[in-house]
């Protein structure tokens, strides 16, 4: 498991930058051509998360933030969306703007009772057309609009009731807690699977039902006669461990 914390010390001030999105590139990077990572996690701080887009650098160079920042910012949302790991966003504090996107593009969402989630930039004429398609993901598209139309900021029982947040947790201990408890499935996973259930996932939204089943169908008869699948049901059925079964284990944190 690998950690990626954004900001220096990632306090709920963090903002998105240029510079800050291409650090996360770079770590995005690392993590993808790392075997021995399986699970990525995505936190800051005690008390923060992401408070979106840095405002007094969007006033100082909109130029820059709009050639260099927004690319920059799209191949975040892409590179978590697609990573071959399992992507665990950890949100302790505010989560607004750009910062809801980087937290709902994760497979997995924690968050603390002290949580905020909102989309403020229809009050400044901007539209969160970024994060819309990946909070759709999670959300009914109604229920998204009405995120951003309201302007307001929800908090995390809020977030969890209308199914953006995947677990609440009383606090940053618990939290913890709960991840250790979801890594304790992650880690059984065969790592080739991860990619593969994202592919298919993200075709099968694209597909009437009838041909969604039929892909599924060509998926499953691909990979069940897979000799790493053949193999693995062979060792279930006889009882004996699976070779790819891990335990939670800490790593340091990247930032």
């Amino acid at each position: 498991m690998w950690r990626i914390e954004l900001g220096p010390g990632g306090r709920d001030e963090v903002t998105i930058t240029c510079e800050g999105l291409q650090e996360l590139l770079d770590l995005l990077a690392e993590a993808e051509r790392a075997a021995e990572c399986r699970v990525l996690v995505l936190q800051a701080g005690t008390g923060g998360f992401c408070r979106g887009m840095d405002l007094a650098t969007l006033a100082a160079d909109p130029e820059r933030e709009t050639s260099v920042g927004l690319p920059r910012y799209a191949a975040c949302l892409r590179a978590l969306r697609e990573s071959s790991k399992v992507v665990v966003a950890l949100v302790d504090g505010a989560a607004l703007g750009g910062g809801l996107g980087l937290a709902a593009s994760a497979d997995v969402l924690l968050a603390t009772s002290r949580s905020s989630f909102g989309l403020p930039e229809l009050m400044l004429g901007l539209v969160p057309a970024m994060v819309l398609p990946v909070l759709m993901q999670r959300l009914a598209p109604q229920k998204a609009r009405l995120l951003a139309l309201r302007l307001g900021v929800i908090d995390g029982a809020e977030a969890r009731r209308i199914g953006l947040v995947d677990e609440l947790c009383a606090d940053e201990g618990a939290m913890e807690r709960a991840l250790r408890a979801e890594l304790k499935n992650l880690l059984r996973i065969r790592p080739d699977a991860v990619p593969a259930l994202k592919r298919f996932a993200a075709l099968a939204a694209t597909l009437d039902p009838a041909d969604a089943v039929e892909a599924g169908r060509r998926l499953t008869a691909e990979r069940t006669v897979q000799a790493e699948t053949v193999a693995a049901v062979r060792s279930f059925v006889a009882g004996e461990p699976l070779g790819w079964l891990a335990r939670y284990w800490p790593e340091g944190v990247k930032r």
